[in-house]
């Protein structure tokens, strides 16, 4: 690989979670009218997820809990994993497509040296069940029946 290109991997890296953010709103937007999710109270949910992985995820560095490993689980590592499960709470069709990035991203951080392999195996493990259970408590839309606007009278 080139000297220009590596220089410019430790950018790329910091630019992944924000990136991944923007596509998380305009795909969960989209996704959850299809789904008949009421909007606001999914971001809502996905805020509440994430704020409780992060917590999760930096607990052993405040409590210094497991002190020979203190950056075990990866906080970026989590906070993309907690994006990626929301877009596919949305839509699975995203599935392969985050597997590969966030497979890259991981090699990523790796390469560079930020984590270990375990630290990204200790975020798989934790965030995808705990957004998961989260966003399932997301309250769905109620449907007015457009086609009908009789029936909504008779009620």
């Amino acid at each position: 690989m080139s000297e220009r290109f590596l220089h410019w991997l430790p950018a790329i890296a910091s630019a992944f979670n924000p990136l991944l953010l923007l596509a998380t709103l305009v795909i969960t937007a989209t996704g959850c009218r299809r789904k008949g999710m009421a909007r606001t109270p999914f971001a809502i949910c996905l805020g509440a997820a994430l704020l409780i992985v992060f917590l999760l995820a930096h607990i052993n560095r405040w409590a210094k809990l497991w002190p020979a490993h203190l950056l075990f689980p990866s906080g970026h590592f989590c906070f993309a994993l907690g994006l990626a499960t929301a877009i596919c709470f949305c839509d699975w069709r995203w599935l392969p497509a985050l597997a590969i990035l966030l497979g890259a991203y991981g090699w990523l951080i790796v390469a560079l040296g930020f984590h270990s392999w375990f630290d990204l195996a200790g975020s798989l493990a934790l965030t995808p069940p705990v957004t998961w259970l989260i966003l399932r408590a997301a309250p769905q839309q109620e449907r007015q029946n457009d086609a009908n606007p009789e029936s909504l009278k008779s009620s």
